[in-house]
């Protein structure tokens, strides 16, 4: 199973990409556990997690293909 991550704002400087393909990761807490031991910076932020463009709160299983998106909290006026 592949899932595809987008980041945006302070995360895209974090990782140094605007997206990443990871395979064998089925829910958001394995998501978590990867990318805070790929890029520990990430654990300082707090940012929501969207699901095929819906933000989901609790944990969530994927499924092959899904798009995740880690969004920073946004400002503006």
């Amino acid at each position: 199973m592949k899932i595809k991550i987008l980041f945006f704002g302070i995360l895209t400087d974090i990782v140094q990409n605007q997206s990443i393909e990871i395979e064998n990761i089925h829910s958001i807490s394995e998501l978590k556990q990867k990318l805070f031991a790929d890029y520990p910076k990430l654990a300082a932020y707090n940012f929501q997690i969207s699901v095929n463009k819906k933000i989901e709160k609790g944990e969530f299983l994927f499924q092959n293909n899904d798009e995740i998106a880690l969004l920073p909290p946004f400002a503006g006026g």
